[in-house]
């Protein structure tokens, strides 16, 4: 999975009509709940392959930052 395919799911997730960019803030994002977080964990494990804990989603800031702890940049 590359970066584009990483933004275009996550779009998918939230059910977001528009495109994300990098520097997207999370906090603006409506979408980004705990539902969202769940699916992300199962994303970044089941697809990236990187087993990450629900605090290290909460910590983040902007989409950029997901992209980033998906080693997608």
């Amino acid at each position: 999975m590359n970066k584009i395919e990483f933004l275009q799911e996550l779009q998918e997730i939230m059910m977001l009509d528009n495109p994300l960019i990098d520097s997207v803030e999370l906090d603006s994002l409506v979408e980004y709940d705990s539902m969202t977080r769940l699916s992300l964990l199962g994303l970044f494990e089941d697809e990236l392959g990187k087993k990450i804990e629900p605090e290290d989603l909460v910590k983040l800031k902007t989409v950029g930052d997901l992209v980033l702890l998906g080693g997608l940049e």
